[in-house]
């Protein structure tokens, strides 16, 4: 079905929902309608009176009080328990509803990837697909905000979806490529794929150019079968290149082709901070300049001891330091297929 699709759907219920009440007369109370999504009955979109307010209800385990949820403290929206007369008299809800309209926009995307996530499990699995939903999102908000990605973090998530596609391309399963990209749920390294690691920088820094090393887990190859460190260098692109739209596009078309895959991206794509709502800001275009692929040994210049009472540690790398570490891409990709 796709988050975009869902996007619209809901909004345009929610917009039937605050005509229909504004045209009963509603002083006070809910307009509401059930979502029909595949597989799924107690989904239900709100239009809450006099304030117009967008809630989302979700039909519960009707023992459940307040005490048995840890809500999360989102910006701009809040979390309750109530009762409806629908299925049934007493029927419990939960109700994540929209205090503040300057985030809309992202309630709606919410709304739709936890409409996505329930159309996909039995009954049996919507308590838990509910508390991923919960921390995906609670994640989201604490490492991104609700304003978009700067334009360093769209360069960082640049380098690991071209990464990504690479993996696709190359011919590397289209599940375990998406499985491997673990950078997008908060992971010490970027990619996995059977104890094979590859963490991505990007940099557009002159010469000499460097990376930024954000903790020392990120260099340190022990208990892994093999690291290595992806260095892409960008250029600034007007008049050519990609942006995080077109490559993100570019890689759905890819993942559509697998079980699953579309949906299983769009969740990594929250991970990772990006919404659909937010492609109006990612305008900048890049070309890559440079591709390195570094495998981190002994002789590997990094922090990877920290004396007790040290912590947040972070450094700059200078990649032309490691240039005798350069590994073959096709070669890396090569062994990594054939382990398979």
């Amino acid at each position: 079905m796709g988050t975009s699709y869902m996007n619209d759907k809901m909004s345009e219920l929610w917009s039937q929902l605050e005509i229909e009440g504004e045209r009963e007369g509603l002083a006070r109370g809910r307009k509401y309608k059930r979502l029909v999504i595949e597989n799924e009955t107690g989904f239900r979109i709100s239009c809450c009176f006099p304030e117009k307010s967008l809630e989302l209800l979700i039909e519960v385990n009707p023992t459940r009080t307040a005490t048995d949820y840890s809500f999360p403290d989102w910006k701009g929206m809040s979390f309750d328990l109530v009762q409806l007369e629908v299925p049934a008299k007493g029927s419990m809800h939960l109700s994540l509803s929209l205090e503040n309209r300057e985030h809309k926009d992202v309630f709606i995307s919410l709304c739709s990837d936890l409409a996505e996530d329930l159309s996909e499990v039995p009954d049996d699995k919507r308590e838990s697909a509910l508390a991923a939903f919960l921390d995906r999102w609670t994640r989201f908000f604490e490492r991104f905000g609700a304003r978009g990605l700067s334009p360093e973090k769209q360069r960082g998530l640049f380098g690991e979806l071209y990464w990504l596609r690479t993996l696709f391309e190359y011919g590397i399963s289209g599940i375990v490529a998406l499985n491997s990209w673990k950078g997008c749920e908060r992971a010490y390294h970027d990619f996995e794929i059977n104890g094979q690691v590859v963490e991505v920088k990007t940099t557009m820094t002159k010469e000499p150019r460097k990376v930024r090393i954000s903790n020392e887990r990120q260099l340190d190859e022990r208990g892994l079968l093999s690291l290595h460190l992806l260095v892409f260098t960008l250029i600034k692109s007007e008049g050519g290149g990609e942006s995080l739209l077109d490559i993100v596009s570019s890689i759905k078309e890819k993942a559509s082709l697998v079980s699953g895959g579309l949906r299983r991206l769009d969740q990594c794509l929250v991970g990772a901070g990006y919404l659909d709502i937010h492609t109006h800001l990612y305008t900048d275009t890049y070309m890559v300049k440079t591709e390195e692929l570094f495998k981190v040994t002994d002789r590997f210049p990094r922090i990877t001891y920290v004396p007790d009472g040290l912590g947040d540690i972070k450094y700059s790398l200078v990649v032309g330091a490691v240039s005798d570490l350069l590994s073959d891409t096709d070669e890396y990709l090569a062994m990594v297929k054939g382990a398979m």
